[in-house]
């Protein structure tokens, strides 16, 4: 008897086109201090944040790196606030899949302004995006905002921006409109039962009490400093971003026209990541290549290590979103896989432990 006909890595069999009915964020459970609910049923979160691009050709890449992780075990995409929203196409695979989306609106890293032609827009787009995006039942949380609630918090913004006792005031003001105001009343009215989130993270990585509330995004690592042990020593409830960066494949280094440090997208520098590999990787230099090679290799070690981590912390830990899946720049970032869609090491080993959860 002949074997059946091998599937083409891109061809999928959807299943049945699920239904949801209700999500939720669950924030009064002590075993488990926050996670995500659907229809009625905790969520262990397991996926990616991604960056939707607006090449449409780009985002068919992303579309089935997708069905990779959920063929390994992923269910969860974010996806991010720098991006552009998702096509209708990658919106029904999701579906298809049962692959759960966080969707971010548009808004990241900065206040914004409370005028009455602003606040139109704002409404508008909002309205337009959860109309559509309702009509999917992989969207089970909105969320308002990357960063900003903790950057207002904790960041020295104030102080940075020599913003006046009243400017202060009138930014927050805006913000809280925005975010604790007009959008959730968007998703209440257009996407009803469909959960909410004002801002991510709720808490932040800078003390020991945002390591038992809320979503986290665990900078612990490059942006603090720390070891990259860490991030396995102490777990938040629900990991919403964390990762470490790594240099690109050669094909995207062949672009290059500059040294190295010129492409790494992070005002710590490429000094840093050269420090981290001399301490964990015993890095004593060498050419581009093999500094590639060991940023894979060691981004591929913490990403392994961490996900064991945050398995064994179940059930405090609901879930873990990798930053980042995809690249749209010709530059040393976090990503899983670089701009010409080349996967790092860390991919390979993403996958793997996936199907472990």
């Amino acid at each position: 008897m002949g074997s059946a006909p091998r599937r083409r890595p891109h061809q999928v069999r959807a299943p049945a086109r699920w239904a949801l009915t209700h999500s939720r964020l669950v924030t009064d459970d002590p075993a488990r201090p926050f996670y995500l609910e659907v229809n009625r049923r905790p969520q262990f979160v397991l996926g990616v944040n991604a960056v939707v691009p607006s090449d449409p050709a780009l985002e068919d890449r992303l579309r089935l790196r997708l069905i990779e992780m959920w063929r390994a075990g992923g269910n969860t995409v974010r996806f991010w606030a720098g991006g552009t929203y998702p096509s209708e196409r990658l919106l029904r695979t999701c579906d298809s899949l049962g692959l759960m989306v966080w969707q971010d609106f548009a808004f990241t890293g900065t206040a914004y302004p409370g005028d009455s032609t602003f606040r139109a827009w704002v409404r508008a787009e909002a309205e337009y995006q959860v109309k559509r995006m309702a009509e999917h039942p992989s969207v089970v949380l909105f969320c308002g905002n990357n960063e900003i609630d903790v950057a207002w918090r904790a960041w020295g913004w104030q102080k940075t921006y020599r913003m006046s006792p009243a400017d202060s005031t009138q930014l927050w003001a805006n913000n809280h409109w925005i975010f604790d105001e007009l959008l959730p009343s968007v998703v209440a009215a257009h996407a009803p039962g469909r959960a909410y989130l004002a801002s991510s993270p709720v808490s932040n990585w800078g003390r020991p009490e945002d390591f038992t509330r809320g979503d986290n995004h665990d900078w612990r690592v490059w942006h603090g400093e720390q070891p990259t042990s860490v991030l396995a020593e102490r777990v938040a409830p629900l990991v919403s971003e964390w990762g470490v960066p790594s240099l690109p494949g050669p094909s995207v280094r062949a672009r290059w026209t500059a040294e190295p440090a010129t492409y790494m997208l992070s005002y710590k520098g490429l000094e840093l990541l050269e420090r981290y590999l001399r301490s964990e990787q015993a890095w004593r230099g060498g050419t581009t290549g093999a500094l590639a090679d060991a940023s894979q290799r060691w981004q591929s070690k913490v990403i392994r290590r961490t996900l064991r981590a945050q398995r064994r912390a179940r059930p405090l830990c609901s879930g873990t979103l990798i930053w980042q899946l995809n690249d749209l720049d010709d530059a040393i970032t976090w990503s899983l896989i670089d701009r010409d869609d080349v996967p790092k090491r860390a991919w390979s080993a993403t996958l793997r432990e996936f199907r472990k959860f």
